[in-house]
């Protein structure tokens, strides 16, 4: 969907057409996971559909966020299902501070996914079954892929969190540090340089999208819900992550189902070597970049977007 024109009022947003399109299709659904945290996801059924999309959001992103994809691909025969993980969207928060982003184990994440799938599934016999996801998603859908490489029949992978990008220090010395920060039990606050406002209020200031419709888009579901608002991870967040992206980077042998990856040139938070190196040892994934794109592909300017919808339409196919 092309929305690339200056929407100024926030009433003229809630009658943008993939905002409005999703909160009348949309239906909540909600269960307690093993240890009782509520999970929530968002799903778009069609009684005629036969084939099953389970949308998997980055860190700190909610189910709202993918309206516009759920727009986008609402003639391609697909019940679309978006997860909110545990901590973010309308899922439970697992601190006090509702704004850490945190997880005590991100095998937590895995467990989620695969409870929700079972109830969907379970719910109506689909002929196939894909996932679209983003950032933190890739890594928690290939996880659960590799545990279970016969249930999905494709995945697309939009910028994948398989090596976090660190700005400052590298990974061993963040690790020792974060490691000796759970040692003494301080790994569940703010990141040391994070805090509960560390997302940039402009978008001249932003580094994950060329979109400014898109940006004062995402502002603006988080201002009609606060609650949807999640800030800087946790130090055990980040170990947990450089678990799960190794795990996920070293069991990617077992996938034998078709891949498409999606590449950000301009990514100022993941890693392009591991990307390719996942790539280039899979026969299965191919890999697309995209010139000047920044990390969030799927939230990008519609010259970048309107590309990868277009391949995403492909390989739905």
């Amino acid at each position: 969907m092309n929305i690339e024109k200056n929407y100024e009022h926030s009433d003229e947003l809630e009658k943008g057409t993939a905002l409005s399109y999703y909160d009348e299709v949309s239906e909540s659904r909600v269960f307690n996971a093993h240890d009782g945290i509520k999970i929530h996801y968002s799903q778009i059924i069609n009684q005629k559909n036969k084939r099953l999309l389970v949308v998997l959001p980055g860190r700190t992103e909610h189910a709202a966020k993918y309206a516009e994809l759920a727009f986008d691909l609402r003639y391609e025969g697909y019940d679309i299902v978006i997860i909110d993980h545990r901590g973010q969207g309308q899922s439970g928060r697992l601190l006090e501070n509702n704004l850490i982003g945190h997880v005590d184990d991100f095998d937590h994440y895995v467990l989620d996914l695969e409870e929700a799938v079972n109830q969907i599934a379970g719910s109506k016999e689909y002929t196939h079954k894909k996932m679209l996801a983003h950032s933190m998603g890739t890594i928690i859908g290939l996880l659960h892929a590799e545990e279970n490489p016969e249930f999905w029949d494709g995945i697309i992978l939009g910028s994948p969190m398989l090596q976090i990008k660190l700005k400052t220090f590298p990974q061993w010395y963040v690790e020792s540090m974060f490691k000796i920060m759970r040692g003494f039990g301080m790994a569940d606050g703010f990141v040391p340089d994070g805090g509960p406002h560390s997302d940039p209020d402009s978008f001249e200031a932003n580094i994950v999208t060329h979109s400014r419709e898109r940006f004062n888009m995402a502002r603006y579901i988080e201002e009609r819900n606060p609650s949807l608002y999640v800030s800087s991870p946790s130090p055990n967040w980040v170990l947990e992550g450089f678990k799960g992206s190794l795990k996920a980077l070293e069991g990617r042998h077992v996938l034998k189902m078709p891949i498409l990856l999606f590449q950000a040139e301009l990514d100022d938070f993941v890693e392009a070597a591991a990307q390719n190196e996942f790539a280039s040892t899979l026969i299965n994934c191919q890999k697309i970049r995209f010139k000047g794109a920044y990390h969030e592909i799927f939230q990008e300017k519609d010259s970048i977007r309107d590309l990868a919808i277009k391949s995403v339409k492909r390989f739905l196919k």
